[in-house]
């Protein structure tokens, strides 16, 4: 929970506030069309935590929320809502001297 608001801020304007502005996009061209499907990535950390995330996991909690809402919302526009989870990502970057 030490963090600037700032950085809470970057890290929920990225990874809740753009899942919602894209899927609010793509669902206007899928209700146009009258079907389509929409797939949000969440993360297990919006449901179980982690000690110096709370701001990616109350992100991530809230695409979850987001995504059961637009799911209810547009299930009967013939438009899919649904949330693959992932778990751990590795990532290698390079190493710059």
């Amino acid at each position: 929970m030490r963090m600037k608001r700032t950085q809470w801020q970057e890290v929920v304007d990225v990874n809740l506030t753009g899942v919602y502005l894209c899927a609010q996009a793509a669902a206007t061209v899928m209700m146009k069309r009258k079907k389509g499907r929409i797939i949000n990535i969440a993360s297990v950390s919006g449901i179980i935590g982690n000690v110096g995330q709370a701001n990616y996991c109350a992100a991530k909690a809230g695409v979850i929320g987001l995504t059961k809402a637009m799911a209810r919302e547009y299930g009967s526009r013939n438009i899919n809502a649904s949330i693959s989870y992932i778990y751990s990502v590795s990532v290698l970057l390079p190493h710059h001297t």
